[in-house]
């Protein structure tokens, strides 16, 4: 269900930000613009998960200069160890408000733009 919920959320982000770009630019640059943006989607993403998982591993108390190691673990496992799973992601929920948070900044700061379509006249090159 979870995953439903999730897959839609990216499934209807991912066309609108494709268009957004093509929009923007010049038919001439819309190539170098998907990259641009394809690049720098996927380090964004790789980044947020990087931090998320640091503030993971902060939270539980691993810190590589203490020769952090973790193990894998079930939910009863850390309630044994005394370890409480809610305030363990608290961190990582509330980063991922902060970054909804500026993406909504973002996405209400956009320009409005009228698509552009097939009947547009191309400029010749210069």
């Amino acid at each position: 269900m979870v995953l439903s919920v999730v897959a839609f959320g990216i499934g209807t982000t991912y066309p609108v930000g494709t268009v957004s770009i093509q929009n923007a630019v010049s038919r001439y640059q819309v190539g170098a613009a998907m990259g641009a943006m394809n690049f720098f989607r996927g380090l964004t993403a790789a980044f947020i998960v990087a931090v998320m998982g640091a503030i993971l591993l902060a939270t539980l108390g691993v810190a590589p200069e203490r020769g952090g190691h973790v193990t894998v673990m079930s939910a009863t496992a850390a309630n044994a160890l005394g370890i409480d799973l809610a305030h363990v992601f608290r961190g990582v929920f509330g980063l991922g408000v902060v970054c909804l948070i500026v993406s909504l900044i973002a996405l209400i700061r956009m320009e409005e733009r009228p698509l552009r379509g097939r009947s547009e006249e191309i400029p010749p090159p210069a």
